[in-house]
């Protein structure tokens, strides 16, 4: 999880890993299985409210990037995958 993602260099730009209030938090989550899987993302603010709940499906050994466009301080963000 972090800000600023170079897409095409699959890499996160911001370097010391600091979200601020007004920043785009951005998941990459990437998946090492035999196996395809649901994956839901859930973007949980610091009152601990969901705020965003997010779906993906993951093939064998691919990368999801998923980003929201919520822009409160965002503390957590738990997965549950199946």
């Amino acid at each position: 999880m972090g800000t600023n993602y170079d897409q095409k260099e699959q890499m996160f730009r911001n370097y010391p890993r600091v979200i601020g209030p007004h920043d785009d938090p951005i998941i990459s989550y990437t998946v090492i299985s035999d196996e395809s899987m649901n994956v839901t993302f859930k973007w949980i603010d610091p009152n601990n409210n969901v705020q965003v709940v997010q779906a993906a499906y993951i093939s064998d050994g691919s990368t999801v990037i998923t980003h929201t466009n919520y822009h409160e301080s965002m503390l957590y963000v738990f997965t549950n995958h199946s």
